[in-house]
């Protein structure tokens, strides 16, 4: 048994939740929310600081009964790596610029994808909805991971951080499928 600490918010419902607090490495509580589907517009009604939610401990059975492989880790890799892009992009706004010079770069090439597509129309939106959406967890969030122009301006991570990530990943997937295959079996009875 392992144990993990759940979270539930206003209107959490509406969302999915309660849900595991998974929070990666140097991943802050806002972006989290935003990737796991609770709105930008209900943390602005409080502020993230003062955003009503309880928190509790629940013991979770172990080994899960789903075996990861390496498109899952490498899929989730691709989301603590857009976490990243997310903190410097919060860091320095005027990366959107350029990031639509570079996407712009992709889609003049024949290189160019569905991808490359969908960021010329994101790119033009708020940063609030930038975030949400590279962080988004549906195949949509995985596309624009995919393509991201962020990976082409923002140096890449050393080759020794790699194994790091995918250690990070796995534990992630991990989590969630021990407190998701408990879900389910409390759902049985």
């Amino acid at each position: 048994m392992r144990k993990v600490t759940m979270i539930d918010l206003l209107h959490g419902w509406r969302y999915g939740f309660p849900k595991p607090l998974t929070l990666g490495e140097g991943q802050s509580l806002q972006d989290w929310l935003i990737e796991n589907g609770y709105p930008q517009a209900e943390i602005n009604v409080f502020g993230i600081v003062h955003l009503p939610c309880r928190y509790w401990t629940r013991e979770i059975e172990e080994p899960p009964p789903y075996e990861l492989n390496a498109h899952d880790i490498g899929e989730r890799r691709k989301l603590i790596l857009a976490r990243r892009h997310v903190a410097a992009l919060r860091a320095n706004p005027d990366l959107i610029i350029e990031a639509q010079a570079e996407n712009n770069r992709q889609l003049a090439s024949h290189r160019a994808t569905i991808g490359n597509r969908a960021w010329r129309f994101l790119l033009r939106r708020s940063i609030d909805e930038i975030i949400a959406y590279m962080l988004q967890k549906s195949p949509t969030g995985a596309m624009l991971r995919s393509t991201s122009p962020f990976s082409m301006i923002l140096p890449p991570e050393p080759e020794a951080e790699r194994p790091r990530m995918w250690r990070q990943a796995k534990a992630e997937l991990n989590i969630e499928i021990a407190v998701l295959s408990g879900l389910s079996a409390d759902a049985g009875h």
